[in-house]
């Protein structure tokens, strides 16, 4: 996003796959999933984002030339899109080298910050994982289970008693 160039994209695991829908959903991405990557599919993807007027990305000054030479809508669109994009990624107060060196600086000057640790760092693993409240749950849901096993049987007694009783009386009659 930073070059202002359409991606295509395999994600992997943790936030990769909204990233890829981000994109996608600004039109300057072509996805793919893992699990159905083939040969043909990212050749395709290729093909899309070289062939595709809307997906190519030339360098700067070639894209200059381009641009003023072949005013194409459909390439206008994508090229603008991912250029409003590449420049709001890219507005930061900070460059990253800086924020690590203010952040860590911050950390010396109070004493290792101990007012941003998580508050989980102290808390017991019981607790951190909440091994507690879900006992307590199963707990509950155990006796009320029993608890309802126990009045099946007795309401089944009662029914069978009450059949048996009704057969043997009519035995009788």
């Amino acid at each position: 996003m930073i070059t202002g160039t359409p991606v295509v994209a395999i994600p992997l695991f943790g936030d990769q796959g909204s990233n890829a829908a981000f994109l996608r959903r600004r039109k300057v991405s072509v996805t793919l999933e893992l699990d159905t990557v083939t040969k043909e599919s990212i050749l395709a993807s290729l093909n899309t984002i070289i062939n595709d007027t809307g997906y190519t990305f030339l360098t700067e000054f070639p894209r200059r030339i381009f641009v003023e030479a072949n005013n194409d809508d459909n390439f206008l669109r994508y090229y603008q899109r991912m250029q409003e994009l590449s420049s709001v990624f890219k507005d930061r107060p900070m460059s990253p080298q800086e924020s690590i060196v203010y952040w860590t600086e911050y950390v010396i000057r109070h004493n290792g910050a101990s007012h941003l640790k998580a508050l989980g760092t102290d808390m017991p693993l019981y607790k951190y994982l909440m091994l507690d409240i879900f006992s307590l749950l199963f707990i509950a849901v155990a006796v009320v289970v029993l608890v309802m096993y126990i009045l099946f049987r007795k309401i089944r007694t009662w029914v069978k008693r009450k059949l048996r009783y009704a057969i043997l009386s009519k035995k009788q009659k």
